[in-house]
This record gives structure tokens, sequence and C-alpha cells, in this order.
């Protein structure tokens, strides 16, 4: 699926599956669930559920080229990410963004994403051994404002970011390490 730089939108209700690319160029790809569920990305089996609803592997995320790409959206109940690799995304120029109505969950030994955006209704939790991005990385956990949304890096997780690291959150646990090479930006809690 090619356009010529015009948006791309996939609403699916179930598994995503890609053996052809699919390159909106200039414009954002969207990948998202129309009534509720998981999406799985990389090696993630949605661990805390009987599995994802949804699966994309890195093999096809690696077929996308875009110009920003947004996993999830309003309907979307849970982002997991497990050991999604640089070559991964490696064709997406512009932000990574996750999009759920509950909680994400980054859970790899490695992740590595260029500036990647994590925005939840809920919880957002970094709870593998290290996120890496290239560009900044930006969370916001309590998207919709109801007053619950907690930010969570578990033990000895390292987050890594080549640019800012901005945390929005009405709580944030910290057990583990912020690196950045901008400015760092941290909820007052």
């Amino acid at each position: 699926i090619t356009t010529t730089n015009g948006a791309i939108t996939f609403t699916a209700g179930n598994d995503f599956i890609s053996t052809g690319l699919i390159d909106s160029g200039s414009a954002k790809t969207t990948i998202q669930m129309y009534n509720g569920g998981r999406i799985g990305l990389g090696d993630s089996d949605c661990e805390l559920f009987d599995g994802c609803t949804m699966s994309i592997s890195g093999t096809e995320l690696g077929l996308i080229t875009s110009t920003g790409l947004e996993i999830g959206g309003s309907d979307t109940e849970f982002v997991y990410s497990s050991n999604v690799a640089a070559a991964d995304t490696h064709n997406v120029s512009g932000t990574v963004t996750f999009t759920a109505n509950k909680d994400i969950l980054i859970q790899g030994t490695l992740d590595e994403y260029g500036a990647l955006t994590l925005n939840a209704d809920r919880d957002i939790y970094l709870d593998g051994d290290e996120l890496t991005t290239t560009g900044n990385f930006t969370a916001t956990a309590d998207t919709n404002d109801n007053g619950v949304g907690t930010f969570t890096i578990g033990t000895g997780v390292i987050l890594d970011s080549g640019g800012n690291v901005t945390i929005n959150a009405n709580q944030m646990f910290y057990w583990g390490t912020v690196l950045a090479s901008g400015d760092i930006s941290l909820p007052d809690n």
C-alpha cells in the first residue's frame, strides 16, 4: 500500500498481518483497534491477559515507511512493546506514538525507537531492561484528566534518551535510571 504522501490508517477488530510494504511518505501511518483490545509489538505476548488481540512483529514494523507512526487510539485498550529493535522502525521518520485508553507497557530486554511518545488514559509502565530513544521521549499518563494515571520505571530499568525526557503523570514511581542528552522533566510527587 503506497500513497503519494497521504496518511494511511488501519482500523482492525483483531490481528494485523502485513507481508508487503506500507508507505505513506511524508504523512503518518496509524494502526488502531476499532472495538477495544490489546496491541502487542515485537515479541510481546500481552502477558497480563490471554494474549494480544493484535500482534505486530518487528518484521511487520520494518515494512512501514512514514513520517510518524501511531500505534493504538481511543478504542485501543492496551499497547505492549517487547524487544522492538531500531531496525524495526528505521523507515519511520518523526515520532512513534502509542495511544491507549487504559495502559501502556514496555517490557523488553531492549526496546529502541527514534522519538517516542506514550499517551495512556491510565498507567504507563517501563518494566523491561532498557528503553532507548535517539530522539525525545514524552509520556503522559492520565490523558483523560480523571486523576488516575501513574508512570512507573521498574527496578533496574534504564530509560536512555538522545533528546529530552518529559513525563507527565499524577504519580510517578521511579526505581530505575533516566538518562538524557537534553533536559529531563519529571512530575513532582
